[in-house]
């Protein structure tokens, strides 16, 4: 059997909607039966015979019930199986003219009618937080307590500076974060200080052409890295799955990230995409070598950038998997799989070996 949250969301709203409005007009069902054929042309009456009484006319149209006689009456049950499943999973865009506005009507909201919300996804604009709207959000998600936070920020949009670690409260249900070109470390160190539970971390760094632009000229080349990889690892002893997607990332963006993911003492699963999009590329010797062309030179970048990171996974010793996205970019040639591990057939992926045998707990299942 189905249930509610299973349901598109579209298609909750519209049921909640139909439940919450007032009754219509409904059509009896005679309105959908096929129509009668027409009666057969009347004879004149016979000479002295009196005429025939005249049928009644039909009763005028008027509202009929649905075929769900409780409907009226069990509204309200409805809405209260229906609602959790539809606020669930929200999104807030917060401006610097109306941030503080939002988070109060947003908040006062969800308290009024005890909504629960698992998954939010933030997107900020430039300059949100002007008004100090900083802690009112901080406030916001202890309140609800989501597990699961999604931020995007644009690249080149700021966020104002903020005294976040004199804050006293924290965030205690958070196991997953996604950050979408958040370059500056303002909002994770608002979001996460002092410690955080955070299992899963994901950073997207850019997916499409502008992004290598973006890099190159991002403020004035201030930021180098992700904002969150300007924190300190220890700020994260639980985080045991990260995952990174960018598009030919600088080879100094790469090492800041690297240094961030040696210092975390519990990660044990890795992702990474550096060529975001890119399929099996064909590039011949001239074009990475004699006359380099830019994708060329992009390449052996990134070539150089994978060779750093099987160097450093050799001091990462609780490790145990790592899955290369690019791996039919790089086509097995360019990419060198470290001593100790051995591939997972079919995902592009290493896991650790110990003694000639796959480390306890850690079969093949055929993804990471």
């Amino acid at each position: 059997m189905v249930q509610l949250q299973d349901l598109a969301t579209e298609l909750l709203l519209a049921i909640a909607g139909f439940v919450e409005g007032p009754i219509a007009e409904y059509p009896s069902p005679d309105a959908y039966a096929p129509a009668a054929p027409p009666p057969p042309p009347a004879s004149p009456p016979a000479p002295g015979a009196q005429p025939s009484p005249q049928p009644a006319p039909p009763p005028p149209p008027g509202p009929h019930h649905p075929p769900l006689k409780s409907l009226a009456l069990t509204s309200r049950h409805f809405y209260t199986i229906c609602a959790p499943a539809l606020f669930a999973s929200l999104r807030l865009s917060l401006t610097a003219s109306d941030a503080l506005t939002t988070l109060t009507a947003f908040h006062t909201f969800l308290t009024r009618h005890s909504l629960p919300c698992h998954r939010l996804a933030l997107r900020l604009h430039n300059a949100w937080n002007a008004d100090r709207a900083g802690q009112p959000l901080k406030r916001l998600l202890c309140s609800l307590g989501p597990h699961t936070l999604s931020v995007h920020q644009a690249r080149g949009a700021a966020s104002m500076p903020e005294r976040s670690a004199r804050w006293g409260h924290y965030i205690t249900t958070l196991r997953a974060l996604r950050l979408v070109t958040v370059d500056s470390d303002t909002v994770p160190k608002m979001l996460l200080l002092r410690s955080t539970p955070l299992h899963t971390l994901r950073i997207e760094d850019g997916k499409t052409a502008s992004a290598l632009w973006s890099y190159r000229h991002d403020s004035g080349g201030r930021h180098c890295a992700p904002g969150v990889v300007a924190m300190k690892p220890a700020l994260f002893p639980a985080l045991a799955c990260v995952t990174y997607t960018g598009l030919w990332p600088p080879a100094g963006r790469v090492q800041a990230l690297l240094e961030f993911l040696g210092g975390l003492r519990a990660l044990r699963e890795l992702r990474v995409t550096m060529m975001e999009g890119r399929g099996e590329m064909k590039l011949k010797l001239r074009d990475m070598w004699f006359r380099p062309s830019e994708e060329g030179r992009l390449y052996m970048q990134m070539v150089g950038s994978y060779a750093a990171l099987t160097t450093a996974m050799a001091a990462w010793p609780r490790l145990e998997r790592v899955e290369v996205g690019d791996w039919r970019a790089l086509g097995g040639r360019d990419l060198e799989m470290p001593q100790g591990w051995e591939n997972v057939p079919g995902t592009g992926g290493w896991r650790k070996v110990l003694g000639g045998e796959v480390e306890e707990g850690q079969e093949d299942n055929g993804s990471l």
